[in-house]
C-alpha cells in the first residue's frame, strides 16, 4: 500500500498478516450503504499501528535520520567514558579519586556528577560499553525515549549518589555500571507493568541477554561498588514503574484498560477513524 508521510508517498509491501488486516478494515468501506458485518478487534488496530510505526521507521528517510541521531548519541556517550578512561589510566587514578564519591564528605559531592563517567580499569570499561548501547539504544527507541534516556542518566547520577554517599562503604565509589543496572531495571519492570506486546518482548529480549548481571551485582573485587549497582538497580526499577502507570500513553495499556460493550456512539466513532484511515491507506 501507500502512505503518505509529511507530503511524501511512500510504497510498503507487509507482511501477509498486516495486508490481511489492511484488506480487511478497506473492504468494510467497498460499499458506503452496506452494514459491516463485526467491529474489528482492538487487538487487530494497535498490532497494525505497531507495524506501521515499525516499518515507517525503518523505511522513511525520516525514520533513518532519527536512528542515526540516536547511534550518534551512543556513540558520543561511549567516546566520553573511553577518553575519560584514558585520561584517568595517564594521570595514575588521580581523576578517579578527586572525581569519585567519597561517602559522608563533603568533597566526595564532586562524585555525584562526575563518578559514573570513571571506571577502576580498561577491563570494567569493555564490559560496560556494549550493554550500555544496547539497553541506551532500546531505551530511546520508545515513546519519549531520548527524555527517558536522559532522565535515567540524570537520576542515576544524582539520586544514586546521593544514596551512595550517604549509605556507602569508606571507599572512593565510581563505575558506568551503576548505568546498566538502571537501564535494566527500568526496561524490566516497565515491561512486567506494561503488559503490552512490544514492552513485554523487550523485557524478555533484556532479561535473555542481561540478566547475569543481576546475579553480579554484589561481586565485589578491589574497590568495585556494589552499592551504586544496587541504586541504580532501584531507581531504574522507580522511573520504569512511575513511567508505565503514570506515564504517556499509560492510559491505553491493555493492563489498565476495561473492556465494554460499544454503543453507538462508539460505532460511530470508529467509522469516522477507518474513514480516516482510508485516507492514508491506497
Amino acid at each position: 500500500y501507500q502512505r503518505r508521510v509529511h507530503g511524501e508517498v511512500f510504497e510498503v509491501w507487509p507482511s501477509t498478516f498486516l495486508k490481511t488486516i489492511t484488506v480487511k478494515l478497506d473492504s468494510r468501506h467497498s460499499n458506503p450503504m452496506s452494514k459491516p458485518e463485526s467491529i474489528p478487534d482492538a487487538n487487530d488496530s494497535r498490532i497494525l499501528a505497531n507495524l506501521n510505526k515499525f516499518l515507517v521507521l525503518f523505511l522513511t528517510e525520516e525514520g533513518t535520520r532519527d536512528l542515526r541521531h540516536k547511534l550518534t548519541l551512543i556513540g558520543i556517550c561511549e567516546a566520553t567514558l573511553v577518553v575519560l578512561s584514558l585520561l584517568n589510566f595517564i594521570s595514575s587514578d588521580w581523576l578517579l579519586f578527586h572525581f569519585g564519591i567519597a561517602p559522608r564528605r563533603f568533597g566526595g559531592l564532586l562524585g555525584l556528577f562526575f563518578a559514573p563517567l570513571f571506571n577502576y580499569s580498561f577491563s570494567q570499561l569493555t564490559l560496560v560499553l556494549m550493554p550500555f548501547a544496547v539497553l541506551g539504544l532500546l531505551i530511546m527507541m520508545r515513546d519519549f525515549g531520548l527524555e527517558l534516556f536522559i532522565l535515567n542518566v540524570v537520576s542515576n547520577a544524582l539520586i544514586g549518589g546521593i544514596f551512595v554517599w550517604t549509605f556507602g562503604r569508606d571507599i572512593i565509589h565510581a563505575g558506568s555500571s551503576s548505568m546498566i543496572f538502571t537501564f535494566f531495571g527500568f526496561l524490566i519492570l516497565f515491561g512486567i507493568i506494561r503488559k503490552d506486546l512490544k514492552s513485554a518482548g523487550v523485557a524478555l529480549l533484556v532479561f535473555f541477554l542481561y540478566g547475569g548481571v543481576f546475579w553480579s551485582m554484589f561481586a565485589s573485587s578491589g574497590m568495585s561498588s556494589w552499592e551504586s549497582n544496587l541504586f541504580g538497580l532501584l531507581i531504574g526499577c522507580a522511573i520504569g514503574a512511575y513511567e508505565a502507570y503514570c506515564g504517556e500513553g499509560a492510559a491505553s495499556s491493555p493492563s489498565t484498560s476495561t473492556s465494554k460493550p460499544i454503543g453507538s456512539s462508539e460505532k460511530a466513532s470508529l467509522t469516522s477513524t477507518d474513514e480516516d484511515l482510508d485516507d492514508d491507506i491506497a
